[in-house]
C-alpha cells in the first residue's frame, strides 16, 4: 500500500536565499489563515508537516547528489516521482488527476496543502524543486 506522503526537495544554485525555517514560518502563517490545523517539526534541514495522517517532508538539499537517497524513498514507499523538477503550474497539472485517482488516500485539503507548500518554495531565488507523492 502506498505510504500518505508528499514530498519537496529544493536543490538551490547560484546564490540561491532558500531557508528552511523562513519557509516553515510561511506555511505556518498560510495554514492560520486558511484555518488548516497542522503540526511542524523542524529537525536540520528536514522539515516535517503532519496533516491528519498525512505527512509532508520539505527539505533544501546540499547538493544534487542528495537527490538519490530520495529517490531510493519514493521507491521504498511506492511513491509516484518521475525525476523531473516540477514548478506550481506543473504541480497543479499533476494534483488535477491525482486528485481523481487517488481519492481514498488524499482528500483536497491534502492537495491544497501541498499546493501552498509550492508556492511558498517557489518564491526563493535560484531554486530547482522536485516533489513526489
Amino acid at each position: 500500500m502506498q505510504s500518505k506522503l508528499f514530498v519537496f526537495l529544493g536543490v538551490p544554485s547560484g546564490n540561491s536565499d532558500a531557508d528552511i525555517r523562513k519557509l516553515m514560518e510561511r506555511v505556518h502563517s498560510i495554514f492560520i489563515r486558511h484555518k488548516i490545523i497542522a503540526v511542524f517539526s523542524l529537525k536540520e534541514k528536514l522539515l516535517s508537516v503532519r496533516l491528519d495522517d498525512v505527512s509532508f517532508y520539505i527539505s533544501f538539499l546540499e547538493i544534487n547528489e542528495d537527490l538519490e537517497d530520495w529517490i531510493e524513498l519514493a521507491a521504498n514507499f511506492e511513491l509516484q516521482f518521475d525525476g523531473n523538477p516540477i514548478n506550481y503550474s506543473g504541480l497543479c497539472d499533476r494534483y488535477e488527476i491525482l486528485e481523481n485517482t487517488m481519492q481514498d488516500i488524499y482528500s483536497p485539503m491534502h492537495f491544497d496543502a501541498a499546493r501552498m507548500i509550492m508556492s511558498e518554495m517557489e518564491k526563493f531565488k535560484n531554486i530547482i524543486i522536485y516533489s513526489f507523492q
